[in-house]
């Protein structure tokens, strides 16, 4: 890939985090809840009954940061926890009520996001942004490259 190639997908990549809003900072609340929280609330809502772990690795990051924000939604009432049948060793995690409502209020505000984002390209282009996406992500995943080496 020659060098003006690269800094044109990384001026994309860096342009697509920031218009999602993806540079906030995790106090960045809506809805009373961090950005985190709301990933955190989605996934469980998706997967009812998952583990902490797997969680963390859904959400790609350390088990002692989902269990410090799961903790914080348990108190909050948000989220319960139950020891799992299989192993007493895991805690299967799934949304009360209050966490219900909260879930399909992220799903609709998100649902109305895509909408309107997708609403903006034309439709005979939405199949080949989805396929784009899905073979960006599908690199990105297998790349063994990261952020972390600019740290």
């Amino acid at each position: 890939m020659e060098r003006l190639e690269v800094e044109r997908l990384s001026d994309l990549l860096n342009d697509l985090i920031r218009n999602l809003g993806l540079l906030q900072k995790e106090g960045a609340q809506c809805c009373g809840i961090t950005a985190v929280q709301r990933h955190i609330i989605y996934e469980i809502g998706r997967h009812p009954e998952i583990i902490v772990n797997d969680l963390a690795q859904k959400l790609g990051l350390e088990k002692s940061t989902i269990s410090r924000h799961v903790q914080g939604l348990i108190e909050s009432g948000v989220v319960r926890s139950l020891h799992s049948i299989e192993d007493k060793r895991y805690l299967n995690l799934n949304l009360t009520e209050q966490g219900l409502s909260i879930n399909q209020s992220i799903t609709n505000s998100l649902a109305s996001y895509v909408t309107d984002i997708f609403n903006q390209i034309p439709d005979e282009r939405r199949d080949q942004v989805s396929e784009s996406l899905n073979l960006l992500l599908r690199a990105i995943s297998k790349s063994p490259e990261c952020c972390r080496r600019m740290i």
